[in-house]
């Protein structure tokens, strides 16, 4: 896993470079938010 930022960024920036379609990079970004833990109320 990346440790700082910038490569975070650069991880992110490769995982979305994989699809050509808006579509697939948005059904990508809203599989990462189902990842993220739940926020408290």
């Amino acid at each position: 896993m990346a440790s700082t930022q910038q490569e975070q960024a650069e991880e992110l920036i490769e995982s979305f470079e994989m699809f050509d379609d808006w579509e697939d990079k948005y059904r990508f970004l809203i599989d990462l938010g189902r990842k993220l833990p739940v926020l408290p109320a």
